[in-house]
């Protein structure tokens, strides 16, 4: 049904994302993210892959965000195999005021994200107030030369959907042991679609493996779960759906829950999340937070604030 009734592609005409979406929720502000784009980080040509990025992000704002709609804003990719290129894009595209995030999926270089390589980028963001944003999925893409899971290649869809938090969980794990944000301390990060549920035993064992192993990392100088509650923010799709809602609550209550998570519906997929399921799962006293004050704080958008 989100398939346009002149044609084309699900999400492609604005007269129905308007009515589909952000009339019906009643949207002040939404981040459009790509599909097909993020994923230039899987192209082997990495002039190639610079040349596609910089023009989706021409085409994101020509047809998306000049238009006279300021609940419009957009994502901005950047070709991941070529580090300094991709901070280039960042400095190029990145003072648009409608451009919201610098949006990773593929790790172009087969390292994980917090890895130095990587760091021209975010010097970038952080120069221009830019957080970046890191979407599921980014290793299964056709031809892509990095596992999307651990200890190898699944054989169905039912089993990438199902471990797509393992990726992120990499990448955040990466962020903190190389120490990103001591580094670029205003920078900030959004985990786009790997599910939330996984997200307190994470942050447990990171605190437990700094205990023990911290000598390895100097450069470290607080508890993993500080600098994750600082800058780190999660979105809700998907939320897993638990046997109870409130056991789901339960374990996102450990580590400040209410305080990470910023609503996404991911649509126009098949799977995305109404706002009413979202509503019905968390309790009501989160609700102001997740779906509308922690996306004013971690986006900058203060003139919301009313």
């Amino acid at each position: 049904e989100t398939y346009p009734p002149g044609g084309g592609a699900p999400a492609s005409d604005y007269d129905t994302l308007c009515e589909q979406l952000l009339d019906r929720n009643g949207t002040e502000r939404v981040v459009l993210q790509f599909e097909s784009a993020g994923y230039v980080g899987s192209l082997t040509n990495p002039y190639f892959a610079t040349e596609v990025a910089r023009a989706s992000n021409d085409w994101t704002i020509d047809t998306w965000l000049s238009r006279d709609d300021p609940r419009l804003y957009g994502a901005m990719v950047v070709a991941t195999q070529d580090p300094g290129r991709a901070a280039h894009e960042v400095r190029r595209v990145g003072h648009h005021p409608r451009i919201a995030e610098v949006l990773l999926v593929s790790t172009g270089l087969g390292k994980p994200f917090g890895h130095p390589v990587y760091h021209p980028i975010y010097e970038a963001a952080a120069e221009v107030g830019l957080p970046i944003g890191i979407h599921a999925y980014g290793e299964v893409h056709p031809g892509h030369n990095v596992a999307p899971h651990g200890s190898g290649m699944p054989s169905y869809y039912f089993e990438i959907q199902t471990l797509a938090g393992q990726g992120l969980q990499t990448h955040v794990t990466s962020f903190v042991a190389n120490g990103v944000f001591e580094k670029f301390p205003t920078l900030k990060l959004l985990v786009v679609e790997a599910g939330v549920a996984w997200v307190p035993g994470l942050v447990w064992r990171l605190d437990g493996a700094y205990r023990a192993l911290r000598r390895e990392l100097p450069w470290l100088k607080r508890l993993p779960s500080e600098t994750i509650r600082d800058h780190v923010r999660f979105t809700t799709q998907p939320l897993e759906q638990a046997p109870e809602p409130e056991q789901l609550v339960d374990v996102l209550q450990a580590v400040g829950g209410e305080d990470l998570l910023l609503f996404s519906t991911d649509y126009p997929h098949w799977d995305g999340d109404e706002k009413d399921f979202v509503a019905r799962t968390l309790p009501r006293a989160w609700l102001p937070k997740v779906f509308r004050e922690n996306a004013i704080e971690f986006f900058g958008w203060h003139d919301l604030v009313t």
